[in-house]
């Protein structure tokens, strides 16, 4: 018997579909690295584990900390929050259960797809959007309350124009949580999921995955490194934490002598 597919729109274009993934898999693992098209083709490959890492109870009970970190800040419910490299969509439906509204944007159309199945089932009524964070952000000056960018700077082609076009699209004093690839962290696994979890094809794109990451192409950065371009993009820093592989940064755009 077949399994049942699930279709979902997302903007322009054909409805984009849900089924067993290992013929797309097997075909995206061969156009993997040809440039801009092959790292979109990676993260549409990565949506089909994305939910399957690590822990799940320990990884909700964070994202659910990190969404409550960033409703401390706010002054209204109803404030809007740019969620930027939403992936799969964890932060931006927590982000809604604690009241923001919440546009998501990512450069991978999988990674939406389930993100809008995710909401949906959720009942959150948060947006998605396909946007490249490699160029500038297709929305005006000021147009957002607040901004969160979770393990993605490690993609941004130039960190600091990206967290300048983060900066001027928020809105005077609001805020932005950046949580960062953290350099040098303690030997261990990066998230693979254990044996059992995984199939041949799964566990050969773990595979490539983690050789990836040995060859550096994902850079990581130090405390020092995240504050100078924070503060070169326009931001000051109110918190900070330091996780066993990430950099937590709670800013919030300057303003007064110096500000952008």
């Amino acid at each position: 018997m077949t399994a049942p597919r699930t279709s979902v729109v997302l903007g322009r274009g054909a409805p984009l579909s849900c089924s067993d993934p290992s013929h797309e898999i097997r075909g995206a693992v061969n156009r993997l690295g040809r440039g801009r098209k092959g790292e979109r083709v990676f993260w549409d490959v990565q949506s089909y584990f994305w939910d399957r890492r690590g822990q799940p109870d320990r990884a909700r009970k964070t994202v659910e900390d990190r969404a409550e970190w960033l409703a401390r800040y706010r002054e209204r419910t109803g404030e809007s929050v740019l969620d930027i490299g939403c992936g799969t969509g964890d932060y931006s439906i927590a982000l809604t259960r604690v009241g923001f509204t919440v546009l998501g944007i990512d450069f991978s159309p999988h990674m939406l797809k389930r993100a809008q199945i995710k909401a949906h089932r959720a009942g959150s009524p948060v947006k998605l959007r396909r946007v490249d964070f490699n160029k500038p952000l297709p929305f005006p000056g000021a147009a957002f309350d607040h901004a969160i960018a979770v393990q993605m700077l490690h993609c941004a082609a130039d960190p600091l124009a990206f967290l300048t076009e983060v900066h001027r699209v928020l809105k005077q004093r609001g805020h932005f949580l950046l949580v960062a690839l953290r350099a040098n962290p303690p030997s261990g696994d990066l998230g693979k999921p254990s044996a059992r979890q995984r199939g041949l094809v799964e566990s050969a794109f773990w595979k490539f995955r983690r050789r990836l990451i040995k060859r550096n192409r994902w850079p990581r950065f130090e405390e020092d490194e995240l504050t100078h371009l924070l503060e070169s993009a326009g931001f000051q820093i109110l918190e900070e934490a330091i996780g066993r592989k990430s950099v937590f940064l709670m800013c919030q755009v300057r303003t007064g002598p110096g500000a952008n």
